[in-house]
């Protein structure tokens, strides 16, 4: 299914497209505004002595696929921004999602809703500062775990976080909202590369576990082995407990094969068609049987995010946790990270400094992306910091691929 053929509405003759953009855009930060007002002057500009608003249709789409097949990497950037923009445009319209039969629905098999999360306490950081044994700064996957385990453990932990706090009580209705809400730069973290890749990353309580899929699955074993033999990890291959135990707090089951749509059972078929491994994904949410809000916050919390898992249970042994501090440089005194210099933006007012001091140590969970930016910015780790990051983005079969590897092996 496309614009314009297969019963859906051609974009901007049937449906406003850049409407909805612009609203989007307007929530976004000025000096993000002004270079992708800067990289779309670029791309009207590129057909040079013509612009691209101006093209025929033909003429736009040969301009397109140029774009997609060149060697010059910012021309793979400037492609890719917009199709971004264009497709959420389009897609967030009603006449479209009203076509496709777009409906947000979640539920358990028993047809209830799970049991309320803890309580993360007061989140509101004021004055000027404050102290802790450990301070960990970011409260998704691994900010999460590191506060539960030293909470509980008998230290004084304080968690930063720069996002603020949502729920299935305040998670917002309007997808475009929810995406500039929950996700860093509104959705629009790209991995510089050949090509580049989109990343959704939140700015959330919960972090990235709030909005995507909860796919859980344990590092290979070959990985484990590397992890040893080449980085010195010696308890590597000691995992087996750890990861029953993560699996339990968050009810990581595999999905029901007559629940997972075609896509999946086509995907096994042709598996175990061709003799490869393959079977089910395993995911946080229980016995979640009806999944389609996850990337605005899974509409009941049947996901089993940080903010309705490890973080209640980090809080209930004493953690304290403060939304809406974004942590901008390490404090470092002797060789030794002592605390951050932070700055609290709450929503709508004027900013302010935060200073948090650690009397035992820092703890830095900021992910992939954050976590070297953060240490960048404080003069920390050298050169190295940042590289070889490795992603693994989902990705589809079209039919027609499908047909060219069937032909291929026949």
């Amino acid at each position: 299914m496309a614009p314009g053929v297969d019963g859906l509405p051609a974009a901007e003759r049937e449906v406003d497209v850049s409407g909805p953009v612009a609203e989007f855009l307007r929530s976004t930060s000025p000096g993000f505004r002004n270079q992708l007002r800067l990289g779309l002057r670029v791309f009207e500009w590129l057909p040079f002595p013509r612009r691209f608003s101006r093209l025929s249709p033909e003429a736009a789409g040969e301009y397109l696929r140029k774009l997609e097949r060149s060697r010059l990497s910012f021309h793979h950037d400037l492609l890719l921004i917009a199709k971004v923009l264009t497709t959420l445009g389009y897609a967030v319209t009603a006449p479209v999602q009203e076509r496709i039969g777009f409906e947000i629905r979640c539920g358990l098999a028993d047809g209830t809703l799970p049991e309320p999360a803890g309580s993360l306490g007061d989140t509101e950081a004021r004055g000027e500062g404050e102290e802790c044994d450990v301070l960990v700064i970011g409260s998704g996957a691994g900010g999460a775990v590191a506060a539960a385990e030293l909470a509980e453990a008998g230290l004084d932990v304080l968690v930063l976080e720069a996002g603020r706090h949502y729920d299935r009580d305040s998670y917002p209705s309007d997808h475009l909202e929810a995406i500039t809400e929950l996700y860093r730069d509104a959705g629009l973290t790209i991995a510089a590369g050949k090509p580049p890749i989109p990343v959704p990353v939140a700015k959330v309580v919960g972090g990235t576990t709030v909005i995507n899929s909860g796919t859980c699955f344990r590092a290979p074993r070959e990985v484990l082995e590397r992890w040893r033999s080449e980085h010195g990890v010696e308890w590597a291959l000691d995992l087996a407990a750890d990861y029953a135990e993560a699996e339990h707090t968050l009810r990581v089951t595999p999905l029901d094969p007559e629940r997972m749509g075609r896509n999946g059972q086509l995907a096994m078929e042709g598996a175990a068609a061709v003799g490869a491994s393959g079977g089910p994904i395993f995911r946080n949410a229980g016995s979640c049987v009806q999944c389609s809000s996850c990337p605005f916050g899974c509409e009941i919390d049947a996901k089993r995010g940080m903010h309705v898992s490890y973080l209640p249970r980090a809080v209930a042994a004493g953690a304290r946790l403060r939304a809406g501090v974004e942590a901008r440089r390490l404090l470092v005194e002797d060789g030794r990270a002592v605390g951050v210099a932070a700055r609290v933006a709450p929503n709508g007012r004027p900013g302010r400094d935060f200073t948090v001091r650690a009397r035992r140590a820092v703890v830095v969970a900021g992910g992939a992306l954050g976590t070297p930016e953060l240490l960048q910015r404080s003069g920390l780790g050298g050169g190295a910091v940042g590289r070889n990051l490795h992603i693994h983005p989902p990705a589809g079969s079209a039919p027609a691929t499908r047909r060219r590897c069937a032909a291929g092996r026949a």
